[in-house]
């Protein structure tokens, strides 16, 4: 990772827990203006922020898929999956999806994907902040992780607290071109997107605050591994009912791009970068870790894609289209009614 300013490094910590740019400047003690200039010099090296979201809240439940390669899948935009990778095991092609399904729906996203049931795991997912991570240091313009202070992390044995459910909250297709706007840009003015879309000001103020406002959580900060770097992908093994807990202590090594927990099954898999240095620090902790029952590495990436959620004609009748999945794949030459973006 290419050397940060230690201004560089606070606008980072603070645009985690930050709505505007105006947040981040209080905190700093500078201007909205320079703030922004700041955030666009972080995506410059490498790190960018994204919107994050309470998906539970709205019926999309996340869920993760080892498929066979398909060049397909990975091509096209397809609706509820959120991100994509090609991993190379053992000479062997896998894609791994990750996706946000309606709830209720696994089943049937799996028929249209074609995908093993037994491949199919729902999940809860972590990722590196900066804001609160225990085990991250900055010193002289370098990000690092005292990976000496992880093993108490895994060994406390606790399981990660999460907030008890909300009350669904009914959305529509607008709410949802909104969560996609503001996933891709967490700081972005409601003024301009209206002035962009050529809808009145007062209409995406009362969806944003009616809807969106109370299922957005934190930002997401994503490092891209620097030029050299290969992203593995780790699969470890612990005790049923704490897979949790380790991801998350995982998620706190800067160099660990996400962790999913697969509820249930004692198996947490950690996308990673480390350094040789701290890949030595990473293995001796986890071979000495009691909480550690076994860790392999499962394989290399080499594509990584992410989406945001769908929107256009999604909702329908009040329900989620899951069908529209299964246009996105097999029915040729028909005008697409949702759309997806890239991140």
């Amino acid at each position: 990772m290419q050397k940060l300013r230690e201004l560089e490094y606070n606008a980072l910590k603070y645009a985690v827990v930050a709505r505007k740019y105006i947040d981040i400047a209080r905190s700093l003690k500078t201007t909205p203006s320079y703030v922004s200039k700041l955030i666009t010099g972080l995506e410059r090296k490498g790190i960018k922020i994204y919107g994050k979201f309470d998906y539970a809240s709205i019926g999309l439940i996340e869920y993760l898929m080892l498929l066979p390669f398909s060049q397909d899948i990975m091509e096209k935009n397809i609706p509820y999956i959120i991100q994509k990778t090609t991993l190379i095991k053992s000479k062997q092609k896998i894609l791994m999806l990750r996706a946000l399904i309606p709830d209720g729906a696994q089943k049937d996203l799996a028929d249209i994907l074609q995908a093993d049931p037994n491949q199919m795991w729902r999940i809860t997912s972590f990722s590196w902040n900066p804001y609160s991570s225990p085990l991250t240091v900055y010193m002289h313009g370098k990000i690092t992780s005292n990976t000496l202070q992880l093993t108490e992390l895994l060994e406390t044995r606790k399981l990660v607290h999460t907030p008890p459910p909300k009350q669904q909250q009914k959305i529509d297709n607008l709410d949802l071109e909104l969560v996609a706007e503001f996933t891709r840009n967490p700081f972005l003015k409601l003024s301009q997107l209206a002035q962009r879309k050529n809808m009145k000001n007062q209409t995406l103020n009362y969806h944003y605050t009616s809807h969106v406002k109370p299922i957005r959580l934190e930002n997401e900060v994503i490092i891209n591994p620097p030029p050299g770097y290969a992203t593995r992908l780790l699969q470890i093994k612990t005790t049923r009912g704490h897979e949790e807990h380790i991801a998350w202590a995982l998620s706190s090594l800067h160099y660990v791009q996400n962790t999913y927990a697969l509820t249930g099954t004692g198996t947490v898999y950690t996308f990673l970068f480390p350094d040789p240095y701290e890949e030595k620090q990473l293995a001796e902790t986890l071979y000495t870790c009691t909480a550690i029952l076994d860790f392999t590495l499962f394989g290399y990436v080499t594509a990584n894609k992410r989406y945001t959620v769908p929107f256009g004609d999604i909702i329908a009748n009040g329900r989620y289209n899951i069908g529209i999945v299964y246009e996105a794949l097999h029915v040729h030459r028909r005008k697409a009614n949702y759309d997806i973006y890239e991140l």
